[in-house]
């Protein structure tokens, strides 16, 4: 048996309940609240489902531009039924998979992933495609991106390591220089097939579940800083990444060229107005939008389904980190709670970049659209992280969410984290501070039983003032100089078109 702590939602007071292990090491309550799917399972099972019947409807539309018979275009759709088969046995999987299991065995997962990153070097298992090396043939014709599998081995291996060093977490070595070390290692591989738009992917929701555990900010920033040669090397020096940069600044100038795509993706968005062309009156996949039903899938929604059909895919993105986010804060132990908070990073920050790509924000990185985009590996593999943070909110099936999050219960971090708070009652954030019960009555948190007392905010108390209310000045400062620039640039942005 094994004790965790959660925080009532109205009183603050920590609750201890028991979660039992079962006969196959999975966790639960002991309650039969993973036997009925919860309310927060079944909102998180909708919108999965419903992401995935629009991919479903997108991805045969988009790709009815390229087969020259409708036999054809029936194989395209069969093909990706059988990946949303296979992905929905990926996601009972996930919902099933026993979570003990995979917080003992991280370090082996990672192993299994770099062993799948070097099977693409292997004579006939990897295979060629435009000129990078990203897939694995497995019998049966079944190709695999094993980068997919990656992404989730990184995130169980950073939630796993920041569980077992919370307490050394502030250490440059084992808080930054390992964890990262062997992060950037794997990444290392998926840099080299060359895949460079998921090895930034993988390894910035790495640093993010490293952060959230633990992990120091400044040693970051410093090596961000020193690493900036390497973009120069691996941007910069490389002739089509190079090209892709430039044409993200000026996409129109070279329309016919490194511009094509990304002019051609506004121009398939523009078309298609508030309410869109309707599904199958998209021009632009007749040939001209390369990538129609995979990376660039998200511009034949928006010409065929319009602007209110990415703003309902906008807002299902949205809800799922919502309720991922509610379902990390609901975790009774460091390693649910960063796994969960680290796949619903990885799922929300992959979509936002493809959305980003799409209407020409950032340079094209060749990330698909979660859910949406072709492609057998992403939507398994994505599906079964869904089913995972399914799992996990069953788990958590009738509990309040705690009013904290998990990483600022610990009494060492309660200090910093009401001065905060103060900090924005003093500013006028009334609001906040009643979302956060910290009235008069209420702002001592009684410790748990037998354990220290929780931070006591004190007035007056000159020698507590933390780091935090030492920079809230300059942060303001800050955020108005940020704004009179924007203000400014978009003043003279307004007078150079008007001239």
């Amino acid at each position: 048996m094994i004790l965790g702590d959660t925080f009532d939602a109205q009183s603050g007071t920590p609750v201890q309940h028991s979660v039992k292990a079962d006969e196959d090491g999975r966790l639960g309550d002991g309650s039969g609240a993973n036997e009925v799917i919860s309310g927060r399972q079944g909102r998180l099972l909708c919108v999965v489902l419903t992401l995935v019947g629009i991919g479903v409807l997108m991805v045969y539309s988009a790709s009815l531009g390229n087969v020259a018979t409708p036999e054809e275009g029936r194989g395209i759709l069969a093909k990706q039924l059988m990946f949303v088969a296979l992905g929905i046995i990926g996601m009972i999987f996930g919902m099933t998979v026993p979570i003990a299991a995979a917080r003992r065995h991280s370090l082996l997962i990672m192993g299994l992933s770099v062993a799948a990153l070097l099977a693409v070097y292997v004579p006939g298992f990897g295979l060629v495609l435009n000129g990078a090396r990203r897939w694995v043939r497995l019998p049966g014709g079944i190709t695999f991106q094993p980068s997919e599998f990656t992404k989730l081995a990184i995130i169980i291996f950073a939630a796993a390591y920041s569980e077992r060093f919370k307490d050394r977490m502030k250490s440059l070595w084992w808080g930054f220089t390992v964890p990262m070390g062997i992060i950037g290692f794997v990444c290392l591989f998926v840099l080299m097939e060359p895949d460079f738009g998921t090895c930034v992917l993988t390894m910035s929701v790495g640093t993010l579940v490293l952060l959230a555990g633990g992990m120091r900010l400044s040693p970051l920033i410093v090596g961000g800083i020193m690493a900036l040669p390497a973009f120069e090397i691996l941007v910069m020096n490389v002739p089509y990444r190079r090209a892709r940069v430039l044409s993200f600044i000026d996409p129109w100038a070279d329309s016919r060229g490194a511009g094509y795509q990304i002019c051609q993706s506004l121009m398939a968005m523009g078309r298609g107005g508030i309410f869109g062309t309707g599904v199958g009156g998209s021009v632009q996949k007749l040939g001209f939008l390369p990538e129609a039903n995979s990376d660039f899938v998200l511009a034949i929604v928006g010409e065929e389904l319009g602007f209110v059909g990415c703003l309902l895919v906008l807002f299902l993105f949205g809800v799922l980190l919502w309720e991922g986010l509610n379902v990390a804060l609901g975790s009774e132990d460091y390693f649910t709670f960063l796994l969960a908070y680290g796949v619903s990073v990885l799922i929300t920050l992959q979509a936002i970049i493809n959305v980003a790509v799409t209407t020409g924000s950032v340079p094209p990185k060749g990330l698909p659209l979660p859910f949406i985009s072709a492609g057998g590996s992403s939507l398994v593999f994505t599906m079964f992280a869904g089913g995972v943070l399914m799992h996990l909110a069953g788990r958590n099936a009738g509990k309040r969410t705690p009013l904290l999050p998990f990483a600022v219960q610990e009494p060492r971090y309660q200090r910093a984290f009401y001065e905060l708070i103060e900090d924005a009652r003093d500013g006028g954030s009334a609001w906040l501070s009643a979302r956060l019960h910290l009235n008069n009555e209420g702002r001592n948190r009684p410790g748990a039983a037998g354990g220290p007392r929780a931070y006591e905010p004190r007035a007056g108390s000159a020698s507590e003032t933390s780091v935090l209310q030492k920079i809230a000045p300059v942060a303001r400062r800050s955020v108005g100089l940020g704004l009179q620039t924007v203000t400014r640039c978009c003043a003279g942005i307004k007078k150079g078109g008007s001239k």
